[in-house]
């Protein structure tokens, strides 16, 4: 059966070297300090710091807003 939430099924996350499927602000899992916005179709680069290492980044969410 297939969701009809169709971007639930993009994955929200990608290792250097990886293609981003999901456009937004991604977080180096090894330094979540490290913030970078990528668009659908970039490629994910080495994490910045430490002379640039390989990791995984994953999407940023912003907490649901107050009702």
């Amino acid at each position: 059966m297939r969701s009809q939430n169709a971007s639930s099924d993009v994955t929200a996350t990608g290792g250097s070297g990886g293609t981003c499927q999901r456009s937004g602000p991604y977080k180096c899992n090894s330094h979540t300090e490290i913030i970078v916005v990528f668009q659908r179709g970039d490629r994910f680069p080495n994490c910045p710091m430490n002379n640039g290492h390989a990791t995984t980044w994953s999407i940023v969410r912003e907490p649901p807003a107050d009702r």
